[in-house]
């Protein structure tokens, strides 16, 4: 199966994406297209150009991975005339189709999205037999709200994956019309019908189909890998990682903030950054806190200053006593909503989208670029003002049907396209100015997570349903973790730690976690605890940068055991992940590790009972005996090669 069959398949047979100019098809298989090649530092880019009809130019822009069998490809078109295109509508952003033995029926995977539930992230599998359909499409245009944008078609012993790179409104459509060994493939925006005015340019969503051998895990890692790759964000030439963090509410006032900083002193706790969250800005007065809404009436009130009932100092003073420390800072913002009532909407009422209603929201229009240009210099000010590590960004609502609000009828698109080229114009200028700046995709929770977007962030909170009941559910972080980890390998969320519970706090382990922050009357047993599990984050987060490898199935039921194995088989180490949730029955479970050297001899580590002796590889893929003696317990052991 070789890179290159991939590349026909899709592009030599049937060119992959296709749209409707006028009233007919644009026939993009058969435009004159040619072809300009460059060497980049990780891909092939092609540049295809053609022009369909006098004055419209397109410009398809196409990745051909050297490392691994991976096409991404994005199309811009520019009206380069006098006069108003013809009406772009049925735009499809990929249409293709994939062959495969019709003696079978592969399995296509889709994956729910981030909406508050213990279920989110977990996959939906369909076996493709005749007229099987799939029909899917986010939330209200924020990218990864109730459905995933990516996709998994498995055959017997290969398998593809299919991801919609778009921080915006997305639908698409896998269907096998018939009894012939073949599925089609379809995506794009969810509702585009517009002409181009002259001069104007517009860059439509990305797309990339990846194709690896083996059983679907392998198919799942072949992705992982290639995020920590090409998606994951890199400083230094060193991929980003996700901090272990300790959590405050930005509504508390400075002097509580300062005295935290001292407990953090004082009890010398290992945490990297310090987060203050929402409710610190606009005309928010001491006493507030996060249920009475009074973060969410003050977005943009005020032009994300600190309010000075809470900070009369400014933030400035809690960002230097974190420093002092040699901690690292974050701090919440939401900068594309405001309220209708702020000073800033009647000043400038051309940069605000949305009906003014009282009490009512509106959106910063990140397509008017004065408004892009104001908002990124109110951030970068800031980052550079308190010294910040970690810039979080919230979105707490969806931008749909602002985007729509702003359309005319034949223009309908344009507003959602102007939008997201300047979200991420926004992004890509701070990471620019600020190169070791960590921006946390935040969007309520995991609602923004496409890898274009993923190209820019991470997540740190990836469900709100960590605000509604996830924390007392430790087997919901352990679904979200297994789930999620295919796609967005680098994420983390939060854990409560008053009850000093260590299978809690394990079970919210991934690529960092988020700590709430203790009690400073809090007895020393428990400081001991705290410093313990920060130090079991860091040693974890170090392992999860390799393959993830199920060793039991994963449900959520209270009953069963779930267990994980993370290998980095180029430094011959990885750990066991294993939970025995509280109602199971079973203490005794043969786990079967992947991709160890059968030959080699393996030294293993248990977390808490210290050295294991050593086994060989073969012993540790062919089943070896682990027990867990207490129901609801976590035991982690790690092994290396000897």
């Amino acid at each position: 199966m070789q890179k290159q069959r991939l590349y026909k398949e899709l592009f030599g047979e049937q060119f992959p994406m296709g749209f409707t100019l006028g009233d007919r098809d644009a026939a993009l298989g058969e435009q004159g297209w040619s072809i300009s090649k460059e060497c980049m530092e990780e891909y092939d880019l092609e540049r295809w150009s053609a022009m369909p009809e006098e004055g419209l130019r397109l410009e398809l822009h196409l990745r051909r991975y050297r490392d691994v069998d991976c096409l991404e490809w994005y199309l811009q078109i520019e009206n380069i005339s006098g006069y108003d295109s013809d009406l772009i509508s049925q735009m499809d952003i990929a249409r293709f189709q994939i062959l495969f033995d019709g003696a079978t029926s592969p399995f296509f995977l889709d994956y729910n999205g981030s909406n508050e539930q213990m279920c989110d992230f977990m996959e939906h599998r369909t076996q493709l037999f005749h007229n099987a359909r799939r029909n899917l499409r986010c939330d209200r245009g924020r990218s990864s709200s109730m459905v995933m944008p990516y996709f998994h078609l498995l055959m017997e012993d290969y398998g593809y994956t299919f991801a919609i790179g778009w921080s915006g409104q997305w639908r698409a459509e896998l269907v096998r019309p018939n009894d012939d060994g073949a599925v089609r493939f379809t995506a794009g925006m969810e509702d585009v019908s517009f002409r181009l005015h002259p001069g104007e340019k517009v860059t439509l969503p990305h797309m990339l189909v990846m194709r690896a051998r083996g059983d679907e895990f392998e198919v799942f890692n072949a992705y992982r890998r290639f995020a920590f790759a090409h998606v994951v964000p890199k400083t230094g030439g060193k991929t980003i990682e996700a901090p272990i963090c300790m959590g405050t509410w930005g509504g508390n006032p400075a002097s509580r903030h300062l005295k935290t900083i001292e407990m953090v002193k004082k009890h010398q706790l290992e945490i990297e950054t310090y987060w203050i969250d929402a409710g610190w800005y606009g005309n928010v007065a001491v006493g507030n806190v996060e249920n009475d809404g009074s973060w969410y009436r003050n977005a943009g009130i005020g032009d994300w200053q600190p309010s000075r009932a809470l900070y009369p100092q400014g933030m400035e003073e809690i960002a230097n006593a974190v420093h002092a420390l040699d901690i690292g800072f974050l701090l919440w913002y939401e900068p594309e909503r405001c309220r209708a009532c702020a000073q800033r909407v009647a000043d400038h009422p051309d940069w605000y989208v949305g009906v003014r209603q009282k009490d009512g929201d509106v959106m910063l229009d990140l397509g008017n670029d004065e408004a892009r240009s104001w908002i990124t210099g109110i951030l970068a000010d800031a980052i550079e003002r308190y010294d910040m590590q970690v810039l979080r960004i919230d979105f707490n609502y969806g931008p749909l049907p602002f985007w729509n609000y702003q359309d005319s009828p034949d223009r309908r698109g344009i507003a959602e396209l102007r939008y997201v080229a300047g979200f991420y114009r926004m992004w890509d200028d701070l990471r620019e100015q600020f190169p070791s700046l960590i921006i946390d995709n935040c969007a309520s929770g995991g609602r923004r997570l496409d890898f274009e977007a993923l190209r820019r962030s991470i997540p740190l909170f990836r469900t709100d349903y960590s605000c509604f009941g996830l924390l007392g559910r430790p087997a919901a972080t352990q679904l979200h973790t297994y789930y999620l980890s295919r796609f967005v390998p680098v994420n983390s969320t939060s854990v409560l730690t008053a009850a000093m519970d260590t299978y809690r706090f394990r079970s919210a382990l991934a690529a960092g976690v988020n700590t709430d922050m203790p009690a400073a009357d809090s007895p020393e047993e428990f400081w001991d605890w705290y410093n313990q599990s920060l130090r079991e984050a860091k040693r974890l987060r170090s392992y999860t940068t390799g393959d993830m490898w199920p060793l039991t199935g994963c449900s959520a039921s209270d009953q069963d055991w779930m267990a994980y194995q993370l290998n980095q088989p180029e430094q011959g180490r990885g750990v066991i992940v294993a939970y025995r949730r509280g109602e199971s029955q079973i203490r005794l479970m043969d786990v079967r590790l992947r991709m160890l050297e059968q030959e080699a001899v393996y030294a293993l580590e248990d977390l808490d009972a210290g050295a294991l002796g050593q086994v060989t590889g073969k012993m540790l893929t062919e089943g070896w005996p682990l027990e867990i003696l207490e129901k609801r317990s976590c035991r982690m052991i790690f092994y290396h090669k000897v």
